[in-house]
């Protein structure tokens, strides 16, 4: 192949393309600002029109440019609007479930001071009569802490009376709580 290249490179259609190619890898070259208004020789009406299509070029390209960057301010604009929506609805969500969990927590600690309250009962109402002398030392130390822990929870001075009424009504309520969810 490089046989003919050798043989045509000479000719006027390669000669000519040759020289376009190599204008065109030339970075454009800016006129020299000066007073002259004589036109330079080596000024040709081929040259004058590349720079003309590559200016138009630059600005069509800087225009693109431009446009590309407005959209993308405006999806970046639409992303951020999204992505707030999306954490306040996780924010709110976040609160809901912490407002769940401290519900279900509280039942849960209802429910355990519940029980308690009932075995306390159970414990202060146990007849000591018919065992021995040691579970009633037992019980009769329990009866004293549950009996401690009953005059600090109210934190006032009650008459045994009064606690021994609150116990019954106590008692008689939750004694029908447990026989219906017996049966």
């Amino acid at each position: 192949m490089e046989h003919y290249w050798c043989l045509l490179r000479h000719q006027p259609k390669w000669q000519q393309r040759t020289s376009t190619m190599n204008m065109r890898r030339k970075p454009p070259m800016r006129c020299p600002t000066s007073n002259d208004s004589t036109p330079l020789a080596n000024d040709t009406p081929d040259d004058n029109i590349e720079i003309i299509d590559e200016r138009q070029l630059s600005k069509k390209s800087e225009k693109e440019r431009e446009r590309k960057r407005k959209s993308r301010e405006g999806e970046d604009a639409e992303f951020n609007e999204v992505l707030s929506r999306m954490t306040d609805d996780r924010t709110v969500c976040m609160m809901e479930r912490r407002k769940a969990i401290m519900k279900a927590e509280s039942a849960r600690m209802s429910l355990i001071a519940l029980k308690k309250k009932m075995i306390d009962i159970k414990i202060m109402e146990l007849d000591l009569s018919g065992i021995d002398e040691m579970h009633q030392d037992y019980f009769r130390t329990l009866r004293k802490e549950v009996y401690k822990e009953m005059k600090n929870r109210c934190r006032c001075l009650h008459p045994i009376h009064t606690f021994w009424r609150k116990v019954t009504h106590v008692v008689s309520h939750y004694s029908f709580y447990f026989v219906v969810n017996a049966q």
